[in-house]
């Protein structure tokens, strides 16, 4: 039998999936609409009995670590590898084409053959981001990533997606490895397991989109970051977290900004309390210089645009926008007028909450009507409860803190936005950091249905504020 605090998540958790799965029954109801994706409520169940199951099975045994690890890796990549064509099966048959538009993921894929196609041509190199269709330098990574899948799997659209599987299962190890170090050894599996079966993971991991290399790129900076606070194996985290912003650079280059940033007000909040402050910031420095040289180097061999350039046309943006010219669909919802960037980002742990929105336009059924939506929301009170305990006992347990204010400046950068925010494939690194707060919490989740019912309220009055009001008005 399982310890008590687990036993009490899983109580817990039970009661909040068959809240939200009513929840959402409920709505399609009221709007007579079936949405196609709407049997991955069935997921919320499926999730639920298989961590249940093998946080079993992994307590009552004594499987060495390097079983657990490798059995966990196994499972994650055969999930993602059946999702993939199971995903590409539906898209076929709702859309019509294996894409779920004809916009981001489709001109991904025709950019990886023009990629895959000049190798064929002219053998493996770099190619000027001119001369790749649908990309801009900042943008080129996933392409290329596709186009070296190619190379492996062959020109169709499995490729790229097969290479996102890979990603996402070792996505969750390197979870695995982040959690070790401010946790015990079932917390540790427990967390990894909510990872390897959730919903969200394994949906995007089958799609032809950059957000899962993002997202693992995100973790292992955060690895190797959470390593050198620790004082942990420096030479090789360094070498993981500069190998990862430099991806970044042709993948989303403010990320590296809010990592870098998030290290560095961790770093003045523990400067006297923690005598290898000094090891990060200097490694931080480090780490920016050497990444601004690889960027100049890609600029200079045109495969990129400056570093200059990109981060003026960006703040530029920022200070250009406002929330009634947003792209996110939702200029008639007129209370976004009045709503700031900081209301945002404070709400935001109740956001993305378009999960039951139905949009007539098919290129948005992933990114906003995406029912797994509701694995993270059954979830939400035991992230925000650990998230409170992460900033009470911040002096004591520096990794939590780490992590959350990594996590609270993404969503803060991410509150310039409403098509950001609002968007559960925009949001995947900000859900997957609030997610590492669940083993924070754990022991002292107990009888605390007061502050359930609390979260579960605001969520539930987001979700319906913003549905009802986007259907019907």
């Amino acid at each position: 039998m399982l310890p008590i605090e687990y036993q009490n998540f899983f109580n817990v958790w039970k009661k909040q999936i068959w809240i939200f799965a009513v929840l959402a029954f409920a709505y399609q109801a009221v709007v007579q609409q079936l949405n196609p994706f709407m049997i991955s409520i069935v997921m919320l169940p499926l999730y639920f009995l298989l961590t249940k199951g093998m946080m079993k099975r992994y307590y009552s045994r004594p499987f060495s670590e390097g079983r657990v690890v490798t059995e966990i890796f196994a499972i994650s990549l055969l999930i993602r590898v059946a999702e993939v064509f199971i995903l590409a099966f539906i898209f076929q048959q709702f859309n019509g084409m294996p894409f779920m538009s004809d916009h981001d993921d489709f001109n991904y894929h025709h950019s990886m053959l023009d990629i895959y196609g000049y190798w064929q041509e002219y053998g493996v190199t770099a190619i000027q981001s001119s001369n790749i269709r649908f990309s801009t330098g900042m943008y080129a990574g996933f392409p290329y990533f596709g186009a070296f899948m190619m190379k492996i799997f062959g020109p169709n659209v499995y490729a790229a997606r097969l290479g996102n599987a890979i990603a996402s299962a070792v996505t969750v190890l390197v979870v695995r490895g982040i959690v070790s170090n401010y946790a015990d050894r079932m917390k540790t599996i427990f967390t990894t397991l909510l990872f390897t079966f959730s919903p969200i993971l394994t949906v995007f991991a089958a799609c032809n989109l950059k957000d899962t290399m993002l997202l693992l790129c995100i973790l292992t900076s955060v690895w190797g970051l959470t390593n050198i606070i620790l004082k942990r194996r420096w030479l090789v985290s360094f070498i993981a977290l500069l190998a990862s912003i430099s991806f970044m650079i042709f993948c989303r280059p403010a990320s590296i900004f809010i990592l870098l940033l998030g290290s560095n007000v961790f770093f003045f909040f523990r400067v006297f309390n923690f005598k290898h402050s000094n090891v990060l910031f200097l490694t931080n420095m480090l780490a920016l210089v050497a990444a601004l040289m690889i960027w100049k180097y890609c600029n200079d061999l045109e495969l990129t645009t400056d570093y200059e350039t990109f981060w003026e046309t960006n703040l530029d943006a920022a200070q250009r926008t406002i929330a009634e010219d947003s792209k996110a669909g939702i200029s008639n919802l007129s209370i976004a007028k009045m709503l700031t960037a900081p209301i945002f980002a404070i709400c935001s742990p109740f956001l993305p909450p378009t999960t039951l929105a139905i949009f007539e336009s098919k290129e948005v059924t992933i990114n906003y009507t995406f029912h797994g939506m509701l694995a993270y929301f059954s979830l939400l009170p035991m992230m925000i409860f650990g998230a409170l305990q992460a900033l009470r006992n911040w002096k004591y347990q520096p990794i939590p803190f780490f992590l959350l204010t990594v996590c609270a400046l993404y969503k803060f950068a991410q509150a310039n936005s409403l098509l950001t925010i609002l968007s559960p494939r925009q949001s995947l690194p900000a859900m997957a950091l609030l997610m590492l707060m669940i083993p924070v919490g754990m022991d002292r989740f107990f009888n605390r249905r007061k502050f359930v019912f609390f979260v579960d309220a605001i969520a539930i009055a987001v979700l319906l504020a913003f549905n009802v009001y986007r259907s019907f008005f």
